[in-house]
């Protein structure tokens, strides 16, 4: 007789249910603002691309050009990466320093620069738009340790060649870097940083291998070299994994800070006072923010910021292009011959490689003048996108990838043949964790 009566008050509960859900759920929105603010970066980097093409003597509409597209965390570390290599390019500009016959950078020139870096950043933006792979750490094992023994093995035997170049000062290196087989130096380059960046599982002989092989990349008074096998430990750290997101931040920059004194240490101890002094003594008239920059951190990074800037005025001025083209002729001598494009291009603009070291030029300066301004754009953008796919596809090597980018500010790292072997290394070791763990 209470049936009625019951299946009423179940109707009435489900009622108000539905009728409490519907007022506290909220109006759905066509958009959030915080998917909306990426979208303004476009627009924003339109804008600066163009004043940064009217107003070349400005370089700050460049910088603020690819700042307005770090909104996108996707793409942000690629991003910074490009960010940081216009800043760099922007300091080697400054000042008026004679160097190889060069004393001041146009500003037209410095404009290209960023327009590239800007156009760079566009085509990551863009691929970095949809939802990143999720990373599979995949460890590699039995084949980390042997790799890490190899490493050790091919750098002694690399000094038991050559000798211990941290010893020998600048032009004693210079002369063993020059003498050296190009294939042990290649290896004795990419087997590091493999071993750096390459996941694998933390253990106590981990660490010791570690230390080792970052005392003997000290050795090498290799400042890149030493950089990247300092970033990728540091990046692989259970540190960074293992702790909250400000104690990254704090780790990572502390890291960057001490890799920083590091590499200043290692040229104080490779470069002779008399050197040291001349270059010190030419960038006394360098002021502003980069003359501080250059007082607390030495003529070092001036110098080698400067350095592809210079070498692209000598080829503009020169009406220079190397046989087959920067691009493609540096990525044939890298695969053909192993040795780096810096060498390549030293030779062919008529210096000797043991008197002034190699001399590089970034990959904007060869991209202006393989395919021109447009044609470099062009190629910036497809650039960044690739490179941000492969960072997608692979996220473990994506810190690899922005440092690559930002030695190419000033240097021809992307198409050289140590970045070539040790991430298809890397790659390739990858892959196959990866099969063994499909399998398993």
């Amino acid at each position: 007789m209470n049936e009625p009566s019951v299946q009423a008050t179940a109707v009435d509960e489900i009622t108000a249910r539905t009728i409490s859900s519907a007022a506290v759920k909220p109006k759905p929105r066509l958009i959030t603002l915080q998917a909306a603010f990426p979208l303004l970066g476009i627009p924003l980097w339109a804008v600066a691309t163009v004043l940064n093409w009217a107003l070349p003597s400005d370089p700050w509409w460049a910088l603020f050009g690819i700042a307005a597209l770090l909104a996108r965390r996707s793409s942000r570390t690629l991003v910074t990466a490009l960010f940081i290599s216009a800043v760099i390019t922007w300091y080697g500009a400054s000042g008026v320093v004679p160097y190889l016959g060069v004393s001041a950078i146009p500003d037209r020139s410095l404009a290209l620069a960023l327009n590239f870096f800007l156009f760079a950043s566009l085509g990551a933006f863009l691929v970095g738009g949809s939802s990143p792979q999720a990373q599979r750490d995949r460890h590699l094992g039995r084949s980390w340790t042997l790799l890490a023994f190899a490493a050790i093995a091919l750098l002694l035997t690399r000094f038991a060649v050559s000798g211990v170049p941290i010893l020998l000062g600048d032009a004693g290196r210079l002369a063993g870097v020059a003498n050296l087989s190009a294939v042990i130096g290649l290896a004795s380059g990419a087997l590091p940083i493999a071993v750096a960046f390459l996941p694998h599982v933390p253990s106590a002989a981990s660490i010791w291998l570690k230390v080792v092989l970052a005392v003997l990349v000290f050795a090498t008074a290799s400042r890149l070299l030493l950089a990247a096998v300092l970033i990728g430990f540091l990046v692989r750290s259970p540190l960074l994994r293992r702790g909250s997101s400000a104690a990254q931040r704090y780790i990572f920059a502390a890291g960057i800070g001490l890799i920083v004194l590091l590499i200043i240490r290692v040229y104080a101890l490779r470069t002779s006072d008399l050197t040291s002094g001349i270059f010190s003594g030419r960038t006394s008239t360098v002021g502003g923010f980069a003359g501080l920059v250059t007082e607390i951190l030495g003529p070092s990074l001036y110098f080698a910021s400067r350095n592809g800037l210079v070498v692209y005025e000598l080829m503009r001025t020169g009406s220079f292009s190397p046989p087959g083209g920067f691009i493609i002729g540096g990525l044939a001598n890298a695969v053909a011959s192993g040795s780096d494009p810096e060498r390549w291009l030293t030779q062919a603009l008529g210096f000797d490689v043991v008197s002034v070291g190699a001399i590089a030029t970034p990959i904007w300066s060869g991209a202006t003048v393989d395919f021109g301004p447009a044609g470099a754009a062009v190629f910036a953008a497809l650039l960044g996108a690739f490179l941000m796919t492969w960072a997608r596809k692979a996220p473990f090597i994506t810190v690899w990838i922005a440092f690559a980018v930002v030695l190419s500010s000033y240097g021809s790292y992307l198409v050289s043949a140590q970045f070539i072997a040790s991430s298809a290394l890397m790659m390739v070791m990858y892959a196959r964790a990866g099969s063994r763990t499909a399998g398993a």
